[in-house]
């Protein structure tokens, strides 16, 4: 199989267009899709994308819990979830109770595509999200067989609404890192891709950067369901605060594109 090669690019690197990016800016657009929403951190001084998957865990990606300049570890009062973002307001405000990221994440690993395979967090929300009208999405352990999923983010020029991509296609994988067609944009790190499994849309993967593939800007993300099993149960056990391993330093908005104002 053709090695996967991940290129981070910066952030003022072109996005290549795509015709069916669509921006879901109406109520009744948005409304299946309330339980992605912004996660807002350091006091709304970068984003990510992320995702509800129960009414109290939030999926996003592991580097978005890290310091934009210093890479230090975020607390949980740095980092709230707004579902349902759509000009200027939120379906939910809640603020993380407890974050872990995968034990095998680094930021200085220099195997790219080791490092996206792991690039993967979860949040525990303070309060639970019940009784709003915005319902989870469920999470799968395998990616279709067909390698055609959709992709919902808010990135950097598009973060006053959600934006769907449908019908991209997975073009490369390597163990649980994988490349996909779709569009590609700071903040756009932590969003669900999503695949048919029985019927129902469910997360499959997840946005972590942006990558070069036969000189095209494509997504670069990784499959969910080997690092779920893992997560869940290290999660639960953290006390309340964070559990995440030391960081070197360096601009995490440079390397893997979170949005920033």
């Amino acid at each position: 199989m053709r090695q996967l090669i991940c290129l981070i690019l910066v952030l003022t690197s072109p996005v290549l267009a795509q015709t069916d990016l669509r921006t879901l800016r109406t109520a009744d657009d948005a409304r299946a899709w309330q339980a992605v929403g912004r996660l807002s951190l350091e006091g709304g001084s970068s984003s990510c994308s992320a995702t509800l998957v129960s009414d109290r865990l939030v999926l996003t990606a592991a580097h978005c819990l890290f310091a934009d300049e210093t890479g230090a570890q975020l607390t949980p009062d740095q980092v709230q979830f707004l579902p349902g973002w759509r000009n200027g307001g939120a379906a939910a405000y809640r603020t993380a109770k407890r974050l872990v990221v995968h034990p095998e994440f680094d930021l200085q690993d220099k195997d790219w595509t080791y490092r996206l395979a792991r690039d993967i967090g979860l949040i525990e929300l303070e309060t639970p999200i019940r009784g709003t009208g915005i319902i989870p999405l469920h999470w799968a352990r395998r990616l279709p067989r067909n390698n055609m999923v959709s992709v919902i983010s808010y990135a950097m020029d598009r973060q006053d609404a959600p934006s769907i991509e449908e019908d991209c296609e997975i073009l490369a994988r390597e163990g649980a890192a994988m490349l996909l067609s779709c569009s590609a944009a700071p903040g756009a790190s932590g969003a669900p891709v999503l695949a048919d499994v029985n019927g129902e849309l469910q997360v499959v993967g997840m946005i972590s950067a942006i990558a070069q593939w036969d000189g095209d800007q494509v997504s670069a993300g990784l499959e969910i369901g080997p690092a779920m099993d893992l997560l869940t149960p290290l999660l639960a056990m953290a006390p309340s605060g964070i559990q995440l391993r030391p960081a070197n330093g360096g601009s995490i908005a440079a390397q893997l594109g979170r949005a920033t104002p």
